[in-house]
């Protein structure tokens, strides 16, 4: 999903359809950024709770 979003992101600001520069950058690469962050941190939470809890301490040293 990042993948398309970043070929889209790409296209925005080469075709600029929403007219100036400063509008493409906010919708284009902005919300990439804004993508990748909350991908991210939705993860880590994810992997918090799902998966480091259930793991015992004796194999948490293995990782």
């Amino acid at each position: 999903m990042l993948v398309y979003h970043l070929i889209w992101a790409i296209k925005v600001v080469y075709y600029q359809p929403y007219g100036n520069l400063l509008n493409n950058l906010v919708y284009g690469p902005g919300t990439l950024v804004a993508n990748v962050g909350i991908s991210s941190k939705l993860i880590r939470y994810i992997n918090a709770k799902l998966v480091e809890d259930k793991i015992e301490p004796d194999y948490k040293k293995y990782i």
